[in-house]
């Protein structure tokens, strides 16, 4: 059967919700070995939430070489290739490997319960990895993280840390 994705979608193919949908659809037919043709006639723009939403997590529990065979894209444009190679290539790894799995879930799960950006949140997985709870910094995106020491200059921050009673001077 033939999956018109730009009913789904219009022109942009860039967010979970239908990228969800499309998976729902989709899924069940490859778990029973059925061909997937998807048509993207007319789908301008991507963007990877859609492609890891729709396609990346068929990797859980099917395998890439499976979702070839039985998927056919038509009229997917070099964009829209790009985002779908980078987001499978990402998802092999992720349903295949147990430890950078368990490290992307523990900074997924810091990105949501602390405000730091994706860039602290990679150093602060780092610093925890290796073990060290003492960092110098001038960003104060890292005085509400629990559980570190921050030596700084940075008045804001040093403000800030009074405020939480969390300042030591030395």
């Amino acid at each position: 059967m033939i999956h018109k994705i730009y009913d789904m979608v219009g022109e942009l193919a860039t967010t979970e919700e239908p990228g969800q949908k499309l998976y729902e659809i989709i899924h069940p037919c490859l778990l029973r070995g059925e061909a997937v043709e998807l048509d993207f006639t007319g789908v301008k723009v991507f963007a990877s939430p859609f492609m890891n939403f729709a396609f990346g997590q068929l990797l859980k529990d099917i395998s890439p070489e499976k979702v070839n065979q039985l998927m056919e894209f038509i009229a997917l444009n070099d964009d829209g290739w790009d985002v779908l190679e980078y987001v499978m290539t990402k998802a092999k790894r992720y349903y295949s490997d147990e430890k950078y799995r368990t490290a992307v879930d523990a900074a997924i799960n810091r990105f949501s319960t602390q405000a730091v950006d994706g860039y602290d949140l990679l150093l602060l997985e780092t610093i925890s990895k290796a073990g060290q709870f003492q960092v110098v910094t001038d960003d104060i995106d890292y005085s509400v993280v629990p559980d570190i020491q921050v030596f700084t200059s940075n008045n804001r921050l040093i403000q800030e840390a009074a405020t939480q009673n969390k300042l030591v001077v030395r």
